[in-house]
């Protein structure tokens, strides 16, 4: 009866994929920590340009359960700005909405189609403009090019990670897809 137990056990934590959550929530907090780690001047987000912590979300959003995707987009800006200080305070709850956005983009939208090689920088594409209608708009009241601005100066920031992003993508997809 014991041994039933345990097996129970250790199975749904297989089924659940717990392992390959906490090795995202690695990945997810490490490689911005490793990137926010190089010696650079003050002037340079390292961060906002390489946007690390997509890589990990992308990954697990095509080749894991969703929960994993979801789960860890959901915990690792907290995670991240508990153990590193990063990302700044107020923008926890933006990079977790853009995040969100980014795993459900992939997952509902690409994850089903062939159309990986656009995927990663599309759903960042999206993520951003979703959370820059729900933070500056909505929420804060800026006018529309103001927004307009500050989404478009984020993406022209990001574009050495939006080349990641689409480099990730297509291995994804030729991995994937063969």
């Amino acid at each position: 009866m014991m041994h039933d137990r345990h097996y129970s056990i250790s199975r749904s934590l297989v089924d659940w994929q717990v392992d390959k959550l906490i090795l995202t929530l690695a990945v997810m907090i490490g490689l911005p920590l490793m990137v926010h780690a190089l010696p650079v001047g003050r002037a340079v987000n390292l961060g906002q340009r390489w946007i690390p912590i997509f890589y990990a979300a992308l990954w697990a959003a095509y080749f894991f359960r969703p929960h994993v995707a979801f789960g860890a987009a959901l915990y690792a800006p907290l995670a991240n700005r508990l153990i590193t200080g990063n990302p700044a305070a107020g923008t926890v709850q933006m990079l977790t909405v853009e995040l969100l956005v980014f795993v459900a983009i992939i997952y509902f939208v690409f994850r089903p189609r062939r159309y990986f090689w656009i995927s990663g920088f599309a759903a960042y594409a999206v993520a951003k403009i979703v959370s820059i209608l729900l933070f500056e708009i909505i929420l804060s009241g800026a006018s529309w090019s103001i927004a307009a601005h500050e989404g478009l100066q984020s993406v022209m920031t990001a574009w050495p990670g939006l080349c990641v992003l689409t480099v990730i993508s297509c291995l994804i997809g030729m991995r994937r897809y063969g």
